[in-house]
């Protein structure tokens, strides 16, 4: 992706957790949002994971995401979209943490289970746009830390930003 200009602000978030109410005012307050569309400008968005379980609207939320992510670049604003834990035990076909309500706004269980897989809408574009970490202005965002040896698996014994 782009990488973004020399002191545009960089604002993330995490652990929505089906709350859309606390995540539209969230944003809204900090200027990513007004009347449901993107507002940031040129700012980049990172919202590091955990959108979705204990709370209801986990797919609403993921949708605004997906729509904002979408929008940005239109202002030359950037938002990355980060996998946490439970996202992936959803990907995974673990919905344990899931409300009723929010397994009823896929249309029950089996709807759900259906959109988190590999070819569900909401599995699909997560697949295609979740990252487990992202680099923005020289820093490194992810859900929950990298540990060394991860990182060094992946970086070939570099260290540092070069590793990243």
């Amino acid at each position: 992706g782009e990488t973004p200009a020399a002191g545009r602000r960089v604002v993330s978030m995490g652990d929505f957790h089906g709350d859309f109410d606390l995540a539209v005012e969230a944003l809204t307050a900090l200027g990513f949002l007004r009347d449901g569309a993107w507002a940031g400008g040129d700012a980049v968005l990172v919202q590091t994971g955990d959108v979705v379980d204990r709370g209801d609207d986990g797919k609403s939320l993921w949708e605004l995401l997906f729509r904002l992510q979408d929008e940005a670049p239109k202002s030359h604003g950037r938002v990355e979209l980060l996998l946490g834990n439970h996202e992936l035990l959803r990907m995974q076909g673990d919905n344990r943490y899931a409300t009723q309500a929010d397994l009823q706004s896929f249309g029950g269980p089996a709807a759900d289970h259906e959109a988190w897989a590999v070819t569900g809408a909401i599995g699909r574009e997560l697949r295609r746009r979740g990252k487990v970490a992202a680099i923005v202005e020289g820093a490194v965002y992810s859900h929950a830390g990298l540990l060394p040896e991860v990182l060094d698996a992946f970086a070939g014994g570099k260290s540092g930003e070069e590793a990243v």
